[in-house]
């Protein structure tokens, strides 16, 4: 069995990604930053609107993750701030696969590789069009040692150039799940990079001055402040509405509500506890996607975490089943959250037997707080004591990951555990994982996986293992 450095002790659902507001002319409905920039806007009586794009969307978050535009070393936070100026090979539709900057792609008879096709007529900020060789040179990229998705690196052998608008990657045995790896949806990987820029300039200076060939050009980095996008007013795949995309860093809850509600801010991401109020006020609260979330304990197979009382899954079952969920659906996601899955799957995933999984679950991680009483006891702490350390940060998209853990840390206290909440910036803890560093082995934090990502990643997996 292979054993992976992060031990799941629940996974949750909720429905809700990102909760947006719309406060400014131009009005639109949110539904994600590709797509509010693509949204039709209504032309009012009288009122001629311009040719192109114009005005300003301004979008407050809660957290900027590592602030580096280095596509290969970046986490789901990190690349919120990337995503306006990258285009992917392939993009996801409602579940399905769709033509990206790669327009078709075909496994061998033999599925031990794929030829993609790149398309026609894909530009660079900087001039240059997207080939084959650009293609080759990202999903190299996306095999450094340094990657933080171990797909590419473990699954591909070899790519090769067959022409110059055809790429072929042979992989180490078939790899019938290839194409999700390069999407936009979890792993990530799918970003084309300009080679002919970086390779002349470096990566440390293309991550501070990136180029892509996304709707969005790279303007203005202010870190800690605001990172600002320009619309490519002749764009392959959409034309922005709006000529200037403004991302600022607003970690206050109360601030980024405050700056909607006096129209400094046209979108915010938002707690739970602030809905109901925008709700009433007029905002519109859109749900963007159903995202999955995982409770993680990391390096609970490292030796250096033997003799932590996390090592023993007689310890790590009783965590987990001493958090009930039920109660946490419904009192802390008013009745928004989801059953527990399979890490990385929620019920909107596609290719898997959502009631069968949602039944296994159910039973797995059943409330039951006195038989996790009971399993400390047998694992040698009778009254608990040891201590946990539950890392606290927003990632983007989830700002309310910190009231989380107080309310996991609440449930493990009350069987005994000595449940420590510690806030942390996501970017430091990013740094933590790959390697593995001292300060995370042993310690409890939470992820957040969207609903697009491959079900054979949530089930290929020691999460949820009976043996």
């Amino acid at each position: 069995m292979r054993i992976k450095q992060a031990t799941s002790a629940a996974v949750l659902a909720l429905a809700a990604l990102l909760f947006a507001a719309g406060g400014c002319a131009p009005a639109v409905s949110p539904t994600s930053i590709k797509a509010i920039a693509s949204s039709p806007i209504p032309a009012a009586a009288g009122i001629t609107m311009p040719a192109g794009p114009y005005g300003e969307l301004r979008v407050a978050v809660a957290t900027f993750g590592r602030e580096k535009f280095e596509l290969p070393v970046m986490a789901a936070t990190d690349l919120s701030l990337a995503d306006p100026m990258f285009d992917v090979m392939l993009w996801q539709d409602k579940g399905q696969l769709t033509p990206g900057v790669v327009e078709d792609y075909v496994m061998a008879p033999d599925a031990l590789s794929w030829t993609l096709h790149v398309r026609k007529g894909v530009m660079f900020h900087n001039g240059d069009e997207v080939d084959a060789r650009d293609i080759k040179f990202s999903l190299e990229q996306y095999m450094r040692p340094d990657s933080l998705q171990p797909m590419m690196r473990n699954g591909v052998s070899k790519i090769e150039i067959v022409d110059a608008r055809t790429v072929r990657v042979s992989t180490r045995g078939p790899q019938p799940y290839f194409p999700t790896w390069i999407t936009l949806g979890s792993p990530q990987q799918g970003a084309v990079m300009p080679k002919s820029y970086i390779e002349a300039r470096g990566w440390p200076y293309a991550s501070a001055n990136p180029v892509g060939t996304g709707p969005f050009r790279f303007s203005k980095h202010v870190p800690g402040d605001m990172v600002q996008f320009e619309a490519v007013n002749s764009h392959w795949r959409m034309v922005p509405s709006f000529k200037k995309l403004t991302i600022v860093l607003v970690p206050e809850e109360s601030t980024r509500v405050a700056s909607l509600k006096t129209g400094a801010v046209d979108i915010i991401e938002t707690n739970l506890d602030s809905l109901l109020e925008l709700q009433s006020m007029g905002f519109q609260t859109p749900v963007v996607d159903q995202v999955g979330i995982g409770s993680m304990f990391y390096g609970t197979y490292d030796q250096r975490a033997a003799n932590a009382a996390v090592s023993d899954i007689r310890v790590r079952k009783a965590l987990a089943i001493s958090i009930n969920r039920d109660e946490i659906r419904k009192k802390f996601f008013r009745g928004l959250g989801g059953p527990a899955m399979p890490v990385q799957t929620t019920t909107a995933t596609l290719e898997i037997d959502v009631p069968y999984w949602e039944k296994y679950f159910a039973a797995m991680y059943k409330y039951d707080p006195e038989q996790a009483k009971q399993l400390l006891k047998e694992a040698g702490y009778p009254n608990g004591g040891f201590p946990v350390i539950l890392y606290a940060h927003p990632i983007s998209g989830t700002p309310w990951l910190p009231q989380l853990s107080e309310v996991i840390a609440g449930y493990w206290r009350k069987i005994g555990v000595d449940a420590k909440v510690v806030p942390v910036d996501y970017g430091t803890l990013q740094t933590w994982r790959k390697p593995l560093a001292d300060p995370l082995v042993g310690a409890h934090a939470f992820m957040r996986y969207p609903s697009g990502a491959p079900a054979i990643r949530g089930l290929d997996s020691t999460w949820g293992s009976q043996g």
